[in-house]
């Protein structure tokens, strides 16, 4: 049977249309079905042509490569011998790209784009945050864990717009990793440039103290006696420098409980203890004199000062080449061209897409029109119900 039949209503059997006989009605209004499958393709090919095209453009992005520090540190801490000190090697490695994307999805970087590329007058923004807004929607920024590059794709109305908003990425990226200090050689580096302006400051103040004394008491220092603890004193700061860039380097990259942080801690400690005897003069003092006590130590405060300054110059020196050496911040692996082709509308899509929304009309209003003609008491209803909206509109 085509047709089941419902329960009575008021005497009289409804017929309520079946499976097969909704596909009859399909069949026997299929030139309905397909002309409005096909209108409704022509139409969304049509608009594929009346839209505003988008194109992409995309460069490609090598942030910086970090390795491990344990030849640069032992070349920095030579002269001072073979050191006991924590293992870099786990703390090298790549920096997480996602930090990168982050810089690259940063106020500063996109401000910067923005007013580069005159996109406030482009975008028809009022305001430069609306302009940044806009830019953060038509950017796209990912890393790929596997190569550790980083792909920005930027979408515009404009192919050479795109091209240069995706290039100013690049740019804007190697300008700020110019200002920050994002790999181990720069923060030494800038660790070291702090520790030497410090011991200059140090070395002044220490040459003046020994001239005004040396003026003021008319005597003439034994080298031999003040230059006793100079050189233990000099190893020692050597060895408190680089254990504090360790230390820096360390909690870049690790927390206060890391096993290797807590030790460079106490040995930190241990050495600046040891530092403050020697350089007190306590146990110098007892075989000084006491007319002179305060000229040898104003002498070896000096050269201990001296010695501790061009240390750390030399130490400076070597820090920079090693920071040469990691070559350029971020490389650009491929250079954003404008594109060809545009990336939306695309044709096929916008056609497929309105000839299925024609198709499910087409087969809505069929079905419907086939059961309204099944149960004339539904048409009824349906006139009803119009007339009663109409009659809420009137009033």
């Amino acid at each position: 049977m085509t047709q089941e039949v419902s329960k009575e209503i008021g005497g009289e059997p409804i017929a309520t249309p079946g499976l097969i006989d909704y596909l009859i009605a399909v069949g026997n209004r299929k030139s309905l079905v397909v002309a409005l499958t096909l209108i409704f393709s022509l139409a969304g090919l049509a608009s594929a042509y009346l839209l505003p095209k988008k194109y992409a453009s995309i460069t490609v992005i090598l942030p910086p490569q970090q390795n491990s520090s344990a030849t640069a540190t032992a070349s920095a801490l030579s002269q001072i011998g073979a050191l006991t000190g924590m293992s870099t090697a786990g703390l090298g490695g790549k920096t997480p790209d996602e930090m990168y994307v982050a810089f690259l999805k940063s106020a500063t970087i996109q401000n910067a784009i923005v007013r580069s590329q005159g996109l406030a007058k482009h975008y028809g923004a009022v305001v430069e945050s609306d302009a940044r807004a806009t830019l953060n929607e038509k950017t796209r920024a990912i890393s790929d864990k596997k190569s550790g590059l980083i792909t920005v794709e930027v979408v515009d109305v404009s192919s050479d717009v795109a091209a240069g908003i995706a290039n100013s990425y690049f740019d804007e990226l190697q300008r700020m990793l110019g200002k920050i200090a994002t790999t181990e050689s720069q923060l030494k580096r800038l660790f070291l440039q702090g520790q030497v302006e410090s011991a200059r400051v140090s070395l002044l103040k220490a040459e003046e103290e020994f001239k005004s004394e040396r003026i003021r008491s008319g005597f003439v220092v034994s080298q031999g006696l003040a230059e006793g603890n100079v050189k233990d004193s000099l190893t020692l700061r050597s060895l408190i420098t680089s254990r504090e860039v360790e230390l820096s380097v360390a909690r870049r990259f690790a927390t206060e409980r890391n096993p290797d942080v807590v030790k460079l801690d106490s040995e930190l400690a241990g050495l600046r203890a040891k530092i403050a005897e020697i350089e007190s003069g306590v146990d110098q003092q007892k075989s000084d004199t006491k007319s002179s006590s305060k000229g040898v130590a104003a002498y070896r405060e000096y050269k201990v000062r001296e010695a501790a300054y061009e240390s750390l110059v030399k130490q400076l020196e070597m820090a920079k080449i090693d920071e040469a050496n990691d070559g350029p911040l971020v490389q650009q692996v491929d250079v954003a061209v404008p594109a060809d082709r545009p990336v939306w509308p695309r044709k096929l899509h916008l056609a497929i897409g309105a000839g299925s929304v024609g198709l499910a009309i087409a087969l809505v209003w069929v079905l419907f029109s086939t059961a309204v003609a099944s149960d004339p008491r539904l048409s009824e209803k349906i006139i009803q119900l119009v007339g009663s909206w109409r009659q809420s509109k009137e009033k």
